[in-house]
């Protein structure tokens, strides 16, 4: 017996199959090459990179919630 745990009608739209890494090297190639402001900064890339430290940090900790 299979269990169903969705109630009700679901969309699941076709999404594009993009590498999101090539994604966004693209967009800095084309940043820097026609001096446009990239849409995100600086600013954001060092809250990633925060919360990936964090992320890591718990994993070796077995899971341990860290804070930002």
């Amino acid at each position: 017996m299979k269990v169903q745990y969705r109630v009700g009608d679901m969309y699941s739209p076709k999404l594009e199959d993009h590498e999101a890494l090539a994604l966004e090297t693209e967009h800095f190639v084309d940043c820097v090459s026609n001096a446009k402001m990239p849409l995100t900064g600086g600013s954001e890339g060092l809250e990633v990179v925060k919360v990936l430290v964090a992320a890591q940090e718990s994993l070796k900790n077995r899971g341990l919630p860290v804070g930002l």
